[in-house]
């Protein structure tokens, strides 16, 4: 076929062509959910965080959907129960969650001790025996997804797909050959190949989607020749690329008290795309629990002591402007009480201040805004996802390109 002669005198903007082309695309693959973004920036909608600690550590108002973040710790450093923490959220928020469970033990009991034991009954917990199971089972909800729903993205809940943990099973291919052998061989190449295409598939999927992917992973701590601490996370570096968080935990003691136990967590962000370049946020968190009567436990993150505890263990300038802008004053670390003005409490304990400060909108703003907290968009549960989006594109947080 000829080429078509250029006309000098036919004028095709930038929007026109890139237009053009994403319509054409868009046709091809049978989607609509291409954005153009002001200032390199998606719309970013998530479901509100809780508590100052939460905020602080994540560098944002809200827990944004449609991304992966990744968990990773030694033994018993509590990250499933992190996972479990994280469902709740979603639950709180009017969605829900599905499990998939690919370790050779399930905790049942500390799931519905987190999330709720009426509200953990009505989720899926799917047991996997292979990498490709859990692939398996996310790409079959999301398929699901498409047919329930008319419009890509138009689910009007938050769902959360945790993985546990994503690389504590083997491939299909090494079960078989086992089977066959009778013993296993280093392979530690398939299942990092695997991971890496299902990743390059699964979140260009999941970015239309309120749908959170939140893996769970494994940490092994040694020392190199030079004496230097080595960390390493299997899974391969498509893990490292696609998560937007990447959680690192660290069990720093246990909590032994008349009225209370737990474990304290140290929480530390090793990777925020959305926060600021560079800064490594720690924060130190009790999970706490206790059993009623009848033997039922009751499990919680206590996020707002650990506000009070990450204010006061920041340096001296830091703390001082939060102080001004509390009030907190008395503050004693071994008794957890403290003073708050703002809030009108007197030796109050620390959870009970940090929830107080979540009350009044004064006071949190103003201590957001002092740790350069970014305010996102808040999931509304009930309206579609894609409305929510095209919403905030209208409201100029974002560009629709027109179709």
């Amino acid at each position: 076929m000829a080429k078509k002669k250029w006309d000098p005198d036919v004028k095709i903007t930038p929007s026109d062509f890139f237009s053009s082309q994403m319509s054409s695309s868009q046709a091809e693959l049978g989607r609509n959910d291409t954005y153009i973004g002001k200032e390199s920036q998606r719309v970013i909608i998530g479901i509100p965080l809780p508590s100052f600690s939460l905020r602080y550590l994540f560098q944002n108002d809200c827990f944004p959907l449609s991304r992966m973040t990744e968990l990773y710790g030694v033994s018993e450093s509590c990250k499933s129960a992190m996972l479990y923490e994280m469902f709740r959220w979603h639950v709180n928020a009017g969605g829900g969650y599905i499990l998939n469970l690919a370790e050779p033990r399930d905790s049942p009991d500390l799931r519905a001790s987190i999330i709720g034991h009426a509200s953990d009954v009505k989720f899926p917990t799917v047991t996997c025996n292979s990498i490709e199971d859990w692939q398996q089972n996310i790409t079959g909800w999301l398929k699901q997804s498409r047919d329930m729903f008319s419009e890509s993205g138009s689910c009007p809940f938050p769902a959360a797909i945790g993985v546990d943990s994503l690389t504590g099973v083997a491939t299909r291919g090494d079960i078989s050959a086992i089977w066959e052998k009778g013993h296993a061989e280093i392979g530690f190449a398939k299942a990092a190949n695997i991971i890496n295409t299902y990743c390059k598939f699964v979140f260009s999927e999941l970015r239309v989607w309120p749908f959170s992917f939140i893996g769970v992973n494994h940490m092994k701590v040694s020392k190199d020749a030079r004496g230097f601490l080595e960390r390493k996370i299997p899974g391969g570096q498509a893990l490292d690329y696609y998560a937007t968080f990447k959680l690192r935990m660290h069990r720093r003691a246990d909590i032994d008290r008349l009225d209370e136990a737990g474990r304290m967590i140290e929480f530390t962000m090793d990777k925020n795309s959305l926060g600021t370049a560079g800064e490594r946020r720690s924060i130190d968190v009790p999970m706490k629990w206790n059993f009623d009567e009848a033997g039922v436990q009751t499990t919680w993150w206590d996020w707002h002591e650990a506000s009070i505890g990450l204010i006061n263990d920041m340096t001296a300038t830091r703390k001082n402007v939060v102080l001004d802008i509390t009030g907190l004053k008395n503050i004693d670390k071994s008794r957890r009480t403290a003073d708050c003005t703002a809030v009108g409490l007197v030796k109050a304990t620390w959870s009970e201040i940090g929830a107080a400060i979540e009350q009044d909108d004064a006071v949190k703003s103003a201590l957001d805004a002092a740790h350069g907290i970014r305010k996102r968009r808040p999931f509304v549960a009930g309206i579609p996802y894609s409305t929510q989006m095209r919403d905030a594109c209208a409201a100029g947080e974002i560009e629709e390109v027109a179709l």
